[in-house]
């Protein structure tokens, strides 16, 4: 059942299992996570950072910038999140994907030069295996963290 409009969760936490409808917001992770919006049940985190997603909230309505593309589903879902409501876009063009994926990965790049953490990239970029990135691995330890709460 498709989603068209997200109650808002605050918590520090995530619980195990997500209701769809739910869009949960984690300050304390800088993160927020829900059930993608289409109803396939897969769950979309979106970590907030200058490079990632940013976030607006008025203390009633949050609104998320870029969009939601889901392009590692099946449903290929995107949209916005605009005052918690779903504006459905559409399908994008894999090389403009795969473009997009890598112009990000490279402002990363730029951005977080240190040694801390090593990653293996996705394979469409395999040019830039094994890259070295501190901010990644400082991500996905919140993340573990927040998951296992």
């Amino acid at each position: 059942m498709r989603v068209e409009f997200f109650d808002l969760v605050i918590s520090d936490l995530i619980p195990e299992r997500m209701e769809m409808g739910k869009l949960y917001v984690s300050m304390k992770y800088s993160t927020l996570a829900h059930l993608c919006a289409c109803g396939c049940e897969n769950e979309v985190i979106t970590p907030l950072s200058p490079l990632d997603w940013s976030m607006t909230y008025n203390g009633k309505d949050i609104s998320l910038h870029p969009s939601i593309g889901n392009w590692g589903f099946p449903c290929r879902s995107h949209y916005w999140i605009r005052k918690n409501k779903i504006s459905w876009a559409g399908d994008m063009n894999d090389d403009v994907i795969k473009i997009n994926r890598e112009r990000n990965l490279s402002l990363k790049l730029s951005t977080y030069k240190d040694d801390q953490c090593e990653v293996n990239v996705a394979p469409t970029l395999s040019k830039k295996e094994n890259v070295k990135i501190s901010f990644i691995g400082i991500l996905f330890n919140g993340l573990k963290k927040w998951f296992k709460g």
